[in-house]
């Protein structure tokens, strides 16, 4: 592990934990190399949990960028509110709602959604229930789906064996609903898989 990643784990410690979090069980550089984002995009994270991901969104986007964050709890989304106005990140919109009963953002405004483990804890039937023709609503043409799953894979820490998700699972999950796999990326613990919708 470098210092600087190093350097950043103990950071992220010192923070208050509202809830759990896959940000620091890899390497974030190499999380965000892959997804790529630009300035200007706009970065949606589906279950944002306490929020890491898109504080380095927000920051990767710019100000002529924003992020978009979605949890059902609102403690999450209002202490990620909180963190935003400490950072001095004015392009977050939290958004407090259940995914499972759509996606309350407007056709055609997303460059990438952002899954961050959250599938296990639901189940890939969600896709199948709207998840993914909202996903596909939502994005502008050419948009992706970053999905990060812990592997499936016997650990001390995280979901149980039986809940986890093998890339495979996910890989043909997404495509039996219209997205394309365009990049596999070892983080380790987990994976990272990164979709076009075909159609785009």
């Amino acid at each position: 592990m470098c210092e600087k990643h190093k350097h950043h784990r103990f950071q992220l410690k010192k923070k208050v934990q509202r809830g759990p979090s896959s940000y620091d069980m890899q390497d974030p550089d190499t999380v965000f190399q892959a997804l790529n984002l630009q300035r200007g995009d706009t970065f949606l994270d589906i279950g944002c949990g306490q929020g890491d991901y898109c504080l380095t969104a927000a920051k990767n986007v710019g100000s002529s960028g924003s992020v978009y964050a979605i949890d059902n709890w609102p403690n999450l989304t209002e202490g990620l509110q909180e963190d935003a106005r400490r950072l001095k990140l004015d392009n977050i919109r939290t958004i407090t709602a259940d995914i499972r009963e759509g996606l309350p953002i407007p056709n055609d405004q997303i460059d990438l959604c952002l899954l961050g483990t959250i599938l296990h804890a639901t189940t890939l039937d969600i896709l199948q229930h709207g998840l993914a023709s909202e996903m596909r609503r939502v994005l502008k043409p050419h948009g992706r789906v970053a999905v990060l799953e812990c592997k499936k894979e016997e650990q001390l820490f995280g979901p149980t064996l039986e809940r986890r998700l093998s890339a495979e699972q996910t890989k043909d999950a997404f495509q039996q609903h219209g997205f394309d796999v365009i990049d596999y990326v070892d983080l380790g613990y987990n994976y990272l898989l990164l979709f076009n919708d075909i159609g785009g």
